[in-house]
């Protein structure tokens, strides 16, 4: 497995270095002059996946950052993470075959996203092991860009976690809310840097305790664009308060590319090195056409 990866991963970076520059500015020059109506987001026909990565260490992407910039574009992939707790003899592996859609209504202002866990495969290692394959989590959210300059760009978004693993749950059917205050700057034409503050909540529904919980979440980023359809990032984000006073503190390191204006591809991880979350890394792969 790691072979094939690392050799796809070599394919991508060669092919995205030679990439023709023109190709993207011919697909700006459709869609009229770099940054007209949109300040620092990217033009439609540029098709550099943008913004925070698209890992997420809880259930349907509760908490996951997102960027003010709309985007129309239907994406498959796939992601997964890995739990380990050494000292009670805990595992929990998690790889789900995802589904995301999201559409730019108005040009550029609001932007409704959704994404499907369309099947997750769990397994939980301890005293008793147990499988699960079925349905996963499904989210609806929705972006509203509230400011705009030449390099700034700031909005607000919200995400509603619905309880669709039916099969995965006895008794209980977990909700999950989380609403953001998204930013970005653009200093330079490559460097772009994102961030969200975001307030996330969860309860469940069910004949037991329905577990309210609350907890904040910080997520930072810096991408720079190597070549024109290559992109490096790296990411920070924090927990705070989900289940403990820090609940985690993770890096990210992510790749992606465009190839042409409609098709991007990412790959990115991230790594928790602090706080009470026992993940020892989550990880997306994701292809997408954007229009």
């Amino acid at each position: 497995m790691r072979g094939p990866l690392l050799g796809l991963l070599a394919w991508a970076c060669l092919l995205a270095a030679f990439t023709p520059v023109a190709a993207a500015q011919d697909t700006a020059d459709e869609h009229g002059p770099a940054g007209a109506d949109r300040g620092p987001c990217l033009e439609p026909g540029d098709a550099m996946p943008d913004g925070p990565l698209r890992t997420s260490l809880y259930d349907g992407e509760l908490g996951q950052a997102r960027q003010p910039c709309p985007r129309s574009e239907l994406a498959l992939g796939g992601s997964g993470l890995v739990v380990a707790d050494f000292d009670n003899f805990y595992g929990n592996v998690v790889a789900s075959a995802m589904l995301w859609w999201s559409h730019d209504l108005d040009g550029g202002g609001t932007e409704v996203f959704a994404s499907l866990e369309a099947v997750r495969y769990q397994t939980v290692i301890s005293s008793v092991t147990a499988d699960h394959v079925g349905p996963g989590h499904t989210s609806v959210g929705a972006t509203r860009r509230i400011y705009r300059a030449d390099a700034l760009s700031a909005g607000v978004t919200a995400r509603l976690v619905l309880p669709t693993a039916f099969l995965l749950y006895d008794n209980a059917w977990p909700v999950g809310l989380d609403l953001g205050v998204a930013g970005l700057w653009v200093p330079l034409p490559r460097l772009r840097w994102s961030a969200e503050l975001g307030l996330m909540g969860g309860l469940a529904f069910g004949v037991g305790d329905p577990q309210p919980r609350l907890g904040l979440r910080l997520t930072t980023d810096i991408s720079y664009r190597l070549f024109e359809a290559m992109s490096l990032l790296l990411q920070v984000e924090a927990g705070m308060g989900w289940a403990s006073t820090l609940d985690v503190l993770a890096p990210g390191l992510g790749l992606r590319f465009a190839f042409g204006p409609h098709f991007g591809l990412e790959l990115g991880a991230v790594m928790p090195i602090a706080g009470t979350d026992r993940t020892l890394v989550a990880g997306v792969l994701r292809a997408a056409w954007r229009w």
